[in-house]
């Protein structure tokens, strides 16, 4: 392969490879990350395949090691913690419920409205600011009276207190059922299956990549409809620990 030249912090931005297939394009990024590896700089690899990651894993030397985090989204034996609800910075909590959002909305686009969206994202904002609340915990808020109202006089945000205490108070128990119904849809899918549920309900902590990412990320993901959604938790973790 002819070799190619980029500036020194061109992986820090985005860049297109094109290229028909077998022409270079996976051993060029292969290549990349490698340096990268070797100048001891922080890597993410996003493999929806594995072939890809296993190499770069091969190339790692010994005194990186134990900088790599392995994300193997299909490991039911020893699954990943993924809290994607927590988050210490009250500042990034906001970011963190609107990167929630919107994977969401990206898999349900067609079924997705301003309701919806509304009561999700105080629901989020509301256990972010919980510890030890994960995704599982959207539910138990959105059906457990006793659940809500102990969250709610606890949370620092005056809106979203107030519309814990206020505004979701004050529906009718018709109303309530079929504002929540399509949150609890959504949410129960993305848990019902037992390898995600294992990921994403875990409380003892995100994964951290802020140091991790001097590393390597192999994510395989499960098939299904919640690809997109597991996906942009991902791809919004190493966004966080890349900025």
């Amino acid at each position: 392969m002819a070799q190619r030249c980029f500036a020194r912090d061109a992986s820090r931005r985005h860049v297109a490879i094109i290229g028909k297939t077998g022409q270079g394009k996976t051993m060029l990024i292969q290549q990349m990350l490698v340096a990268d590896i070797q100048a001891a700089k922080g890597v993410g690899v996003i493999d929806p395949h594995g072939d890809l990651a296993e190499a770069v894993l091969s190339l790692v030397p010994k005194h990186r090691t134990n900088d790599v985090v392995l994300f193997d989204a299909g490991d039911a034996d020893y699954p990943l913690a993924f809290n994607v609800l927590a988050c210490p910075s009250p500042r990034e909590r906001p970011l963190v419920a609107f990167g929630i959002i919107g994977a969401f909305k990206k898999a349900y686009a067609d079924s997705w409205g301003p309701r919806l969206e509304h009561i999700l994202r105080d629901s989020l904002l509301a256990l972010l600011e919980t510890p030890g609340a994960t995704l599982v915990s959207v539910l138990r808020l959105l059906s457990e009276t006793k659940y809500r109202a102990a969250i709610a006089e606890k949370l620092c945000d005056p809106i979203v207190r107030a519309f814990w205490q206020r505004e979701s108070a004050s529906w009718q128990p018709t109303f309530q059922a079929e504002a929540v119904a399509p949150i609890q849809n959504k949410i129960g899918a993305a848990i019902s299956s037992p390898v995600l549920r294992n990921i994403f309900g875990q409380a003892r902590g995100p994964l951290e990549l802020r140091a991790g990412i001097a590393g390597v990320e192999d994510e395989r993901r499960p098939d299904g409809p919640l690809q997109p959604v597991h996906q942009r938790f991902r791809q919004g973790r190493l966004a966080g620990a890349h900025l």
